[in-house]
């Protein structure tokens, strides 16, 4: 079966963090669960300074409730190298442009 990807979760965040008595600076922040063949789901997730991607076991999420899938992608496929396969990317471009559901930071529409 080919690998596809059926929908893209993206969740978007800002927070304030305080870097002297009178500065402080702006934190964005993205995740996304990306939904393969209606299946399971790999993640993203980053900010500015460092990004990741890794597919998660049933115990921490699952699409639709389909654990086997998900336990069985965790265990068996490479998350660089289905990335690697679909073209998919952490960084806040390619999640922009990709997102097919948004949440968060008004919804970034």
């Amino acid at each position: 079966m080919k690998n596809e990807i059926t929908n893209i979760i993206a969740y978007w965040a800002k927070e304030e963090i305080q870097t002297s008595e009178t500065d402080s600076e702006t934190l964005y922040s993205y995740s996304a669960d990306i939904i393969i063949n209606d299946s399971f789901i790999v993640q993203i997730y980053g900010n500015f300074k460092e990004s990741g991607i890794s597919i998660p076991c049933a115990d921490t999420t699952t699409w639709n409730n389909k654990t086997e899938e998900q336990d069985y992608a965790y265990e068996t496929i490479n998350a660089e190298k289905i990335a690697e396969d679909l073209s998919i990317e952490s960084n806040f471009g390619w999640l922009e442009d990709n997102a097919m559901e948004n949440y968060g930071i008004e919804n970034k529409e």
